[in-house]
């Protein structure tokens, strides 16, 4: 199975709804994910 990273410097929405739409519309046939760039402090 194919796996696709959405990435943005906050993944604040496109990215993470990039991943629900490509994980429901190419169900079985991908793997989605969705990460940020930049580095959070702790």
């Amino acid at each position: 199975m194919k796996k696709i990273l959405f990435s943005s410097t906050q993944n604040a929405c496109r990215s993470q709804m990039a991943e629900g739409i490509a994980n429901k519309v190419l169900q079985g046939r991908v793997e989605a994910f969705s990460a940020r760039t930049s580095p959070e402090g702790t």
